[in-house]
């Protein structure tokens, strides 16, 4: 086999397990939240698991049907649901499902014992409910199973010694449940502070940002004034070189005056200009030219 057969058939196993996974834990596209998209794909990912180790186990031990049906049928349930926009409906019924399947063994009397009805399904109910759910649903869930199992005695079908296994198994649940909430708001709290500190940092890059604009605009303005100024200074001189080549250009006092005049004010744009002579004890200033009447 060539190398270029080789890394067809590579390309083609990729997309052939992309298609699969796309196929079998990809939301629908109606869900266009990343959050809310990877829940749904989590939830699709851990109820898939469950429900082909609980085939697995169910193959493997027949015998054992009322254990295994009842939880394979809510994880497939679960699954069905992460399929759809229902996904959160699905995470609920799936984290509520497990854990009162565990006490509904003990109220209907299928379940071998107290510790193995705890065991099985509850502490997997929590620890999957600590990574689905939000931390108050999880409160909840502990305060369900806390309430259920310590009551347990009172509705059992099977007989529950209140001795000291019993409280090991009850303690040992809701001790579960109350690290992992306490891991969960651990974790939402750092969350709120990483999230504080970037909006923190966002604050003070806008900041920034807007403290650079307003100096660009100012260096900008200011460049533009000195712009407008030696642009008008080099029309200045070039209106000084033209108005003394065309001065130069005149002979008598008489015509250069009114010229002057007359060129200074159409070149620098002066609406009157006016010359005059100042006489030899510099009493007197006399008008010898201007471009306008009133001169």
């Amino acid at each position: 086999m060539t190398s270029n057969e080789t890394s067809t058939t590579t390309m083609n196993s990729v997309d052939w397990f992309t298609r699969l996974r796309v196929l079998l834990i990809n939301p629908p596209a109606s869900i266009q939240d990343v959050g809310k998209k990877r829940r749904a794909q989590l939830l699709s990912v851990l109820t898939l698991i469950l429900t082909i180790g609980l085939a697995v186990g169910w193959i493997t031990a027949p015998y054992a049907t009322s254990d295994f049906l009842p939880l394979i049928l809510i994880t497939v349930i679960a699954y069905a649901f992460s399929r759809t926009t229902l996904y959160q409906m699905g995470i609920y019924f799936f984290c509520f499902g497990f854990a009162a399947y565990a006490f509904t063994t003990l109220f209907i009397g299928t379940a071998s014992s107290y510790t193995t009805a705890i065991t099985t399904s509850v502490y997997a109910s929590l620890i999957i409910a600590s990574i689905l759910l939000s931390l108050r649903s999880l409160i909840v869930l502990v305060v369900f199973v806390a309430v259920a199992a310590f009551s347990a005695p009172l509705y059992s079908q099977i007989p529950i010694a209140i001795d000291a296994a019993f409280y090991r198994d009850t303690g040992n649940a809701i001790a579960i449940g109350a690290i992992l909430v306490g891991a969960n708001a651990f974790r939402a709290y750092i969350e709120h502070e990483r999230l504080k500190e970037l909006n923190r940092a966002n604050h003070e890059l806008e900041t920034l940002t807007a403290s650079l604009e307003q100096r660009v605009n100012e260096r900008t303005a200011e460049f533009e004034v000195v712009n407008q100024q030696t642009l008008r200074r080099a029309a200045q001189l070039k209106a000084v070189t033209e108005l003394s080549e065309s001065i130069a250009q005149l002979q008598d006092l008489n015509e250069i005056f009114p010229a002057a005049t007359a060129l200074i004010s159409e070149r620098f744009g002066f609406y009157h200009v006016g010359i005059f002579l100042v006489y030899q004890d510099r009493q007197y200033a006399i008008l010898q030219a201007a471009n306008s009447e009133g001169g």
